[in-house]
C-alpha cells in the first residue's frame, strides 16, 4: 500500500469510501448527498496547484482504499476528512494516511495540525488523542 495525490478520476471512489463510512443520518446534511459532489471532487481535485485543498488516496494493487483531504490555511493544516474501506482497516493504516497528507500538505510556515470529529465518535477521538491531538 501506498499514499500519493489523488487523481480526478478516483472522484467516484472517494465519494463511495466517504458514503460507505459516514453516518447515514448525518450524510442529508452534506455535500456528500448530493448527485453532483464527484464532478465537485473532481475540480478540486484537478486544481490541487491552485488550492488549498488536497487529496490523498491509500492506494494498493492500483485500487483506492482510503483517502483524506487536507485544507492548508496560513498556520496549519486541517483534516477536513479521512476514510478507510473496511477492507484494510488495520492498526497504523489510517495513521500512515493521515501523516503522509499532512507531512505534504504542509507549508513551511505552519506550525499546527487540526481535525474535528463527532462527539459520538469515541473510538476515532481516543485514536486521536493517541496521535497527540488535544481536544
Amino acid at each position: 500500500m501506498h499514499v500519493r495525490l489523488a487523481f480526478s478520476s478516483e472522484a467516484g471512489k472517494i465519494v463511495e469510501i466517504f458514503r460507505a463510512n459516514f453516518p447515514q443520518d448525518r450524510l442529508g446534511y452534506t455535500i456528500y448527498a448530493s448527485c453532483g459532489v464527484e464532478s465537485y471532487i473532481r475540480d478540486l481535485i484537478d486544481h490541487h496547484d491552485h488550492g488549498d485543498s488536497l487529496w490523498y488516496v491509500l492506494v494498493d494493487d492500483g485500487e483506492v482504499q482510503g483517502f483524506t483531504e487536507i485544507r492548508r490555511g496560513p498556520q496549519d493544516v486541517f483534516v477536513n476528512h479521512g476514510y478507510l474501506d473496511p477492507s484494510v482497516r488495520a492498526p497504523g493504516v489510517g495513521t500512515s494516511l493521515l501523516y503522509h497528507g499532512m507531512a505534504h500538505a504542509r507549508n513551511a510556515g505552519q506550525t499546527r495540525a487540526g481535525l474535528d470529529v463527532f462527539d459520538d465518535n469515541t473510538s476515532v477521538r481516543r485514536g486521536h488523542r493517541a496521535l497527540g491531538f488535544r481536544e
